[in-house]
């Protein structure tokens, strides 16, 4: 009976270790959707140039905001969408972008929420602004993508609870 019970911890510590190590794989290629988001939007600021690899977007998206009706676009509507937004952010001298913060909850092995707070320079590294968003995410055969989006105040922001109870 005494080698079952130490059966049983050890395989619960192995699951408790593998399940972990799963969370943070997911959790490290989502930071790696956001670097790449990131760098996407700087590379335009920078060139002019949108890059549409590596892919960011599920081939339709939700988009929610207070200023209009919540709207699926194709990926494509998306990246004009994307320009006309990145040529307003140029016009009013914002020169480079950084996440302040990223904070990701996994709901499932496929599933997550995302919810960060984006920091707008001008050239003298001065900030113009901050903005909210947060995200739906799954993953599919081609990785994490984002499902739908909304932005929205910094102050509304997500800050997931990570701690467990004991």
């Amino acid at each position: 009976m005494r080698y079952l019970f130490i059966y049983i911890n050890v395989l619960a510590l192995f699951f408790v270790a593998g399940v972990s190590a799963y969370q943070t794989q997911n959790e490290a290629e989502i930071e790696q959707l956001f670097a790449n988001y990131m760098a996407k939007y700087n590379h335009y600021i920078q060139t002019g140039e949108l890059q549409h690899a590596p892919g960011l977007y599920h081939p339709q998206v939700m988009l929610v905001s207070d200023k209009r009706m919540p709207s699926v676009v194709t990926e494509a509507q998306l990246y004009s969408q994307i320009e006309v937004f990145l040529d307003s952010l140029k016009k009013r001298g914002v020169s480079k972008v950084n996440w302040q913060k990223v904070d990701i909850h996994l709901l499932s092995n496929n599933m997550a929420l995302a919810s960060n707070v984006a920091i707008r320079y001008n050239k003298q590294g001065e900030v113009v602004d901050r903005v909210g968003a947060s995200y739906t995410l799954s993953k599919q055969d081609k990785g994490w993508r984002i499902a739908a989006f909304a932005v929205h105040p910094v102050d509304n922001a997500f800050v997931f609870n990570t701690n467990t109870l004991n």
